[in-house]
């Protein structure tokens, strides 16, 4: 059994994205998913992991460039802290947006964290 952590750097900032995962049920989470969605779903894939739920740090488009591409694959549930949705209903205006290629904007969270 354990854990497995792994991390995949995407886009043209170097994001980090994570991929946690447990060794004996073969689920997983993805954060901070900012860009490179594909890529993120096939390393999940290569892992042989089941993704169950993608989770954001915080609101901001270069860690959640790639969620709307992982959700449609995916059909998981989508978490974020309830203080960061405003930034999801601005992410267009960021100037990041631009640097990201494969941008697309974050869908309104199915569940929403709180602090504690």
């Amino acid at each position: 059994m354990g854990i497995l952590l792994q991390n995949v750097v995407v886009g043209p900032l170097k994001e980090n994205t994570y991929i946690v995962g447990d060794k004996g049920s073969g689920e997983c989470i993805v954060i901070d998913p900012g860009a490179e969605g594909k890529r993120i779903l096939s390393e999940i894939h290569r892992l042989g992991l089941t993704l169950k739920l993608i989770v954001n740090t915080h609101g901001h488009a270069d860690h959640t460039g790639a969620v709307a591409v992982i959700k449609e694959e995916s059909s998981v549930d989508y978490a974020i802290n309830d203080g960061d949705v405003l930034f999801l209903e601005r992410s267009l205006e960021s100037s990041i947006v631009d640097m990201i290629v494969d941008f697309r904007m974050p869908p309104m969270p199915d569940r929403c964290l709180h602090n504690g």
